[in-house]
């Protein structure tokens, strides 16, 4: 069995094929079908992110050619970022941030039934979190997402899993993990996880009912999990309930 081609491992697996010094171009290619070329210099390199609707293009040279054009959204991803980690670079790209308004969106459930961002903002907060369940790191987040789900999801706060897989991956994985909230699918063409600029999974928002961003969180990071059970218990005004037990050991984060 071959290995997933929007995997970890098979972005892993290709990498070696880049040489960093003889990228010579990185192409946007608008969904109006018009070409722009940046030419990158062999120094002062810079990565940039990509927008909503940007198909994106890759162009590499060694003994031979190796080019990969119009790539779907999330390998693209994943190749730049692995490509900017391996250049030393920390740079998150582009993703929404606290303050940012969130793009308003509407996607269907597990049980066939349409959730729209705006109709769950009239109810109060959303936790929004995406993920795909071939993920380890959203594998290790989301019993802690239900847990902050079983202390803070009553009185108005929405709590709602965005997968990039099918149904039925998706369905197996909630059972799996103990998700009980929401769940919704993005699976086509990943258009909401566009919209967001996701670079990785999982990544979670806190947003408030203005649309505006509370918290955007990426990977596993303890403390934006403590942050949004603080938001969420001062919105309710009840005690603040600790997250995580003191028996436990729980890393700091887990990089997505």
């Amino acid at each position: 069995m071959g290995i997933e081609p929007t995997s970890e491992a098979w972005e892993a697996s290709i990498l070696p094929l880049y040489d960093a010094r003889l990228i010579r171009y990185f192409v946007i290619i608008p969904k109006n079908g018009r070409t722009r070329t940046d030419a990158i210099p062999r120094s002062g390199w810079r990565l940039f992110g990509v927008f909503s609707k940007l198909s994106i293009g890759l162009t590499a040279s060694r003994a031979g050619s190796v080019a990969f054009s119009a790539l779907r959204y999330n390998l693209a991803m994943g190749i730049l970022r692995r490509l900017s980690r391996w250049m030393g670079f920390e740079d998150n790209m582009t993703h929404i941030v606290a303050g940012d308004m969130a793009p308003e969106f509407s996607l269907k459930s597990l049980d066939q039934k349409q959730y729209s961002l705006r109709s769950l903002l009239e109810r109060g907060p959303v936790v929004a979190a995406f993920f795909k369940i071939s993920c380890p790191v959203c594998q290790f987040t989301f019993p802690f997402l239900e847990r902050l789900h079983q202390q803070y999801g009553s009185g108005g706060a929405t709590f709602l899993g965005i997968s990039q897989d099918d149904a039925r991956a998706t369905k197996s994985f909630a059972s799996e993990y103990g998700v009980t909230f929401q769940v919704v699918l993005d699976e086509d063409g990943y258009t909401v996880s566009n919209a967001y600029g996701l670079t990785n999974v999982p990544t979670i928002f806190l947003i408030e009912t203005d649309g505006k961003v509370k918290v955007s969180s990426m990977g596993f990071d303890k403390k934006d999990l403590e942050t949004i059970a603080s938001q969420l218990a001062e919105r309710r005004k009840i005690a603040l309930t600790p997250l995580f037990r003191s028996d436990e050991v729980v890393p700091a984060n887990k990089p997505g």
